[in-house]
């Protein structure tokens, strides 16, 4: 679920923030085939979708997120991509990194909440990266919380989404957190002419 979501998210606010051109996001888990049998995973059964659709609502604004038959990572994805993020915290991103050796970066996606920007995130400021709707509904209700979170600590939510509301609602706030340090930073890192290209039109 955390995958899909930030998958979603990145999308969302990489389009907004002028950088859909740059960031092209695909999500994938790594504990598929002990949950699935072989025979499940082409597809998503119709009560896992909704039940999926429901915990991703207020943050992936399409429905392919949550309908999509489930995808395993693998070492051929990681050695395919500039930059891996894992969801979790350090025990998946460790998991990850065993998996794929090929990866050329691997982190966890709450290391780029360091640049985000507290006015972006609680809808007070100029939405410039999250649009405001997102960073009201979805991270200023519970932002306290949230960043409570240090780098490396678990996310407190397993990643087949089991867990209360609460502690949905503060994953969400997570991800939605960790996507916009994520752009930022990626935009504060990509050349000027790429940048300029959107900006200046």
């Amino acid at each position: 679920m955390l995958a899909r979501g930030a998958e979603g998210v990145c999308q969302r606010v990489a389009k907004w923030a002028g950088a859909g051109h740059m960031v092209f996001p695909e999500s994938a888990g790594v504990n598929v085939a002990d949950r699935r049998t072989s025979s499940s995973l082409d597809v998503l059964d119709a009560d896992a979708s909704l039940s999926m659709l429901t915990r991703l609502d207020p943050i992936c604004d399409h429905p392919r997120y949550a309908t999509r038959a489930p995808y395993e990572f693998t070492d051929a994805d990681a050695a395919a991509a500039d930059l891996v993020i894992t969801c979790g915290g350090a025990g998946v991103e460790r998991k990850v990194r065993e998996l794929a050796p090929s990866a050329v970066a691997v982190a966890d996606l709450w290391e780029f909440a360091q640049f985000a920007r507290r006015a972006e995130l609680d809808g007070t400021g100029v939405a410039a990266i999250v649009q405001r709707s997102l960073a009201r509904g979805v991270v200023a209700p519970c932002i306290e919380e949230a960043m409570k979170l240090r780098a490396g600590d678990d996310w407190g939510l397993d990643t087949a989404g089991g867990a209360g509301k609460d502690a949905l609602e503060v994953a969400r706030a997570r991800v939605v957190i960790g996507v916009a340090g994520l752009v930022t930073f990626l935009l504060a890192i990509s050349p000027l002419e790429e940048v300029e290209r959107v900006t200046k039109r």
